[in-house]
């Protein structure tokens, strides 16, 4: 696989659980609605041994929402992303997400309480949040994912992996940005994670570490 490129930074949060009546797979992005900066962004990565470093100077940073996914009326998986979208290529994206579960929910949709107790100071087993085209339903479990769409539209990530890779991703640092709505916590995270696409191909990225806006809406 070539050495991937870098691209501007969109962020989405999944704002309220739905019930996927309509089976379409997981969407691919949202409008950006703006955000608060705490920290200065940035994501960094190695791949076969060369690094990148993707900076607020070269990234444009946004918050987006979309809908969640009930897995039955009671039990909701609720996914919220930082997304990562190349300006020239939209095609092209990079994903850090975290899947939260939320029971006896009887159709309530979680508090922004309850979606911000998703990421905390901890470190984090890969899940899953994939969806299944055979089965025509999603794949779940809680945890995070990683996932790089690349300029052919080939999906990557650590949820295709037969096994999902063993827990290396840590959240280390978390702020507040005060807001009420929005943008309401910046996060500082580590990570190392190998992405797998349809076919059985995959790839490795060390030494990962992002610093960036988290949306709970």
């Amino acid at each position: 696989m070539n050495a991937l490129r870098l691209f501007p930074f969109v962020l989405i949060a999944l704002a309220a659980c739905q019930k996927d009546d309509e089976g379409d797979a997981m969407p691919s992005g949202g409008n950006g609605s703006g955000s608060v900066s705490v920290w200065t962004p940035e994501m960094q990565f190695t791949q076969n041994g060369q690094q990148s470093i993707l900076s607020a100077a070269d990234w444009t940073f946004a918050s987006a929402s979309t809908a969640q996914h009930y897995t039955s009326p009671d039990y909701c998986h609720a996914l919220q992303e930082a997304v990562i979208t190349n300006s020239d290529v939209p095609t092209e994206q990079w994903r850090i997400g975290f899947i939260g579960a939320f029971v006896n929910m009887n159709g309530v949709d979680p508090t922004p309480v309850q979606l911000g107790s998703m990421a905390y100071l901890n470190s984090y087993f890969y899940g899953r949040f994939l969806w299944n085209q055979t089965a025509g339903s999603y794949s779940v479990s809680e945890g995070v994912r990683i996932e790089y769409i690349d300029q052919n539209g080939v999906h990557w990530s650590t949820d295709r992996m037969s096994t999902p890779p063993s827990a290396n991703f840590a959240v280390t640092e978390a702020v507040s940005t005060g807001n009420a709505t929005g943008t309401l916590r910046q996060m500082k995270v580590t990570f190392k994670a190998s992405l797998r696409n349809d076919n059985g191909d995959t790839f490795s990225v060390q030494d990962g570490a992002f610093t960036g806006p988290i949306v709970f809406l």
